[in-house]
């Protein structure tokens, strides 16, 4: 399905036009996009998921992809317990930053820039990560789906499939449709959600206002994935579920977490 030709009249004016976002010139993933997650994103957060993350991989565990890696706060904690990692990722600039500290910290990982759906990784891997809701992004359910399939085909036999998303259920119950951050440099920044239940895409209005810069209107579209929906898709390249931890990593209830973990087994 394409979002943006089925989604609501008001939300669908907002998306026209912006079906590739999420692509690194749409300058979503910058120096804007680190010092807004700055304090979420911390280096207290990269340990504990990095644990959570260690505590499910299959034993004897050496090939970790991490598929998108972003600027490799995941793929640089795993590394740097002595894993063998591969980073990949479509934006140049969180490569780079990537590549900057693992060689701050004297860490050998291999970063590639691209995307997944065409870019060719050699080998297969015993884990392959999904972490931060990196998916979702694609125009349609069919490109997102292959981009699942990718995820499916890296991981070998018995490996394990680890993604990290939003729980909508959690979300739908809380929704925040406005927002304003103010950065530590001054940068105000100002958003605007719109949630779809017709195609489940959660739709982000952000517009960042900068002295002495000219204001900057963004769009971020994400189909969101319901739990049932992602094991039916993995399921069907030989991918099973094996657990669905809340944010913590722990096994509960999740409806009221906002983050969860879906841990898949190859066949």
């Amino acid at each position: 399905m394409d979002y943006i030709k089925y989604q609501d009249k008001t939300i669908r004016k907002i998306t026209g036009g912006h079906q590739d976002w999420y692509k690194a010139r749409g300058n979503v993933w910058g120096e804007r996009y680190m010092k807004e997650k700055e304090n979420i994103l911390t280096k207290e957060r990269n340990k504990k998921e990095a644990r959570i993350i260690v505590k499910y991989l299959p034993r004897n565990s050496k090939s970790i992809l991490d598929a998108p890696c972003g600027y490799g706060r995941i793929s640089n904690s795993l590394a740097a317990l002595g894993y063998r990692v591969t980073g990949i990722d479509i934006s140049d600039y969180f490569i780079n930053l990537a590549k900057k500290q693992a060689k701050q910290l004297g860490l050998n990982v291999s970063y590639i820039v691209g995307d997944i759906l065409n870019k060719k990784i050699t080998g297969k891997f015993d884990a392959v990560l999904n972490i931060f809701t990196s998916l979702g992004y694609l125009e349609d359910d069919k490109k997102n789906e292959l981009f699942i399939k990718r995820l499916c085909q890296y991981t070998k036999r018995g490996g394990r499939l680890i993604i990290e998303i939003i729980n909508p259920v959690a979300l739908t119950k809380d929704y925040k449709e406005k927002e304003f951050v103010l950065l530590k440099d001054g940068t105000k920044l100002y958003f605007n959600r719109y949630f779809d239940f017709r195609t489940s895409t959660s739709v982000t209005k952000i517009r960042e206002v900068k002295r002495g810069s000219k204001t900057k209107n963004l769009v971020h579209i994400i189909r969101l994935y319901y739990t049932h929906e992602l094991i039916n898709i993995c399921r069907k390249f030989s991918c099973d579920l094996i657990n669905v931890l809340d944010q913590d990593g722990k096994e509960k209830n999740i409806k009221n977490s906002l983050r969860i973990w879906l841990i898949f087994q190859k066949k």
